[in-house]
């Protein structure tokens, strides 16, 4: 028998077991675990991993001071015995309003805090500025860790290459809910530089995800340990410069490392390649992205922007069974769109 009579038979056997699954839900087993349905095999592409993380709230002591408290948080969570309050008054950089000549004078909020994290009236600060706070920290007590400004990092590269290793990662979104954000205060620093604040500027530590049911996990320093929607905390965190910090530190009573290789740092490439038809981001076209692609196209599976642009095959802006079917036909040696297997960059 040919070989393409081979991949026909191959293709209707899927197509049969195909229609069968669409209409079942997915689950995601390991290959030893317990069984159930949460169980993921860490090798594999993941769907959910949730670090747990205990939270600290700002209020009442620090009523503008969600950086600190989130540094706090991270600090904490690695054996670190560090006090919020303490941050603030003895290592973070930080500088009062004031007028000259009927102009406002401020800080630099890139580098230094804006105001007092202790008075509900100040505004806060940016990445550099708690990059600056924890290396502050860490060196004046003795530890021989290091903090890095991520800023400009995809924020996939956050969850697989920090979250899937159980470290949570200092992130900048907005308050209120996620609320847009938008260009408000402006005033001179003490060189004479022109800056304007961005609005409900907030901080958080990113702790999980689950891209199932679309939701990230933050421990959040105003509401606690929560979730928000996945694309809509991905959006403001765009609109607030892809702005994170990651601690690659030990306290001496750690034995082990905890913290990847090699650490990101901003020479990195932070756009990662995509491949058209590849949903499940494993690096291959099978079966089982076909299958993801059909469940969308009735409702059954919700995509993110990034994979919705994938399974698009022939570009008509909507995921129907002709996407399904065309990737389905690849994974068994049918190519017959050009689209399918070619690699992307962001």
């Amino acid at each position: 028998m040919g070989r393409n009579n081979k991949s026909i038979i191959k293709l209707m056997t899927l197509c049969i077991a195909f229609l069968l699954t669409a209409m079942l839900p997915i689950q995601v087993f390991a290959a030893e675990t317990d069984g159930t349905a949460e169980s993921v095999n860490p090798d594999a592409y993941q769907l959910k991993h949730i670090i747990e993380v205990d939270n600290i709230l700002q209020l009442p002591d620090l009523p503008t001071g969600c950086e600190s408290v989130s540094l706090t948080i991270v600090l904490k969570h690695f054996g670190y015995p560090a006090n919020k309050l303490d941050l603030v008054r003895n290592y973070l950089p930080k500088q009062e309003f004031y007028y000259v000549d009927g102009i406002l004078y401020g800080a630099d909020f890139e580098t230094t805090f804006a105001g007092d994290p202790e008075d509900e009236n100040s505004y806060g600060c940016y990445a550099p500025c708690m990059v600056i706070t924890a290396n502050n920290y860490l060196t004046d007590n003795g530890y021989k860790g290091k903090a890095y400004n991520l800023t400009g990092i995809d924020f996939e590269m956050l969850l697989s290459d920090y979250i899937d290793n159980d470290i949570p990662i200092m992130i900048w979104i907005t308050n209120y809910e996620l609320e847009p954000s938008s260009l408000s205060t402006i005033w001179k620093t003490p060189d004479g530089k022109t800056v304007q604040w961005r609005r409900p500027e907030h901080c958080a530590v990113l702790t999980g995800y689950d891209r199932v049911n679309k939701l990230i996990y933050v421990s959040d320093p105003i509401y606690g340990n929560r979730s928000y929607d996945y694309d809509k905390l991905i959006q403001r965190f765009n609109e607030m410069g892809n702005q994170a910090v990651y601690i690659d530190a030990l306290p001496d009573n750690q034995t082990k490392p905890i913290v990847p290789d090699k650490p990101y740092t901003p020479s990195t490439p932070d756009t990662p390649n995509y491949i058209y038809g590849d949903i499940d981001f494993d690096g291959n076209i099978t079966a089982n992205d076909a299958l993801l692609i059909l469940r969308s196209s009735v409702g059954l599976e919700t995509f993110t922007t990034k994979q919705s642009a994938l399974a698009d095959i022939d570009s008509d802006n909507t995921i129907t069974s002709n996407d399904a079917l065309a990737v389905l036909r690849f994974s068994v040696g049918l190519v017959d769109n050009n689209n399918i297997g070619k690699t992307i960059t962001e």
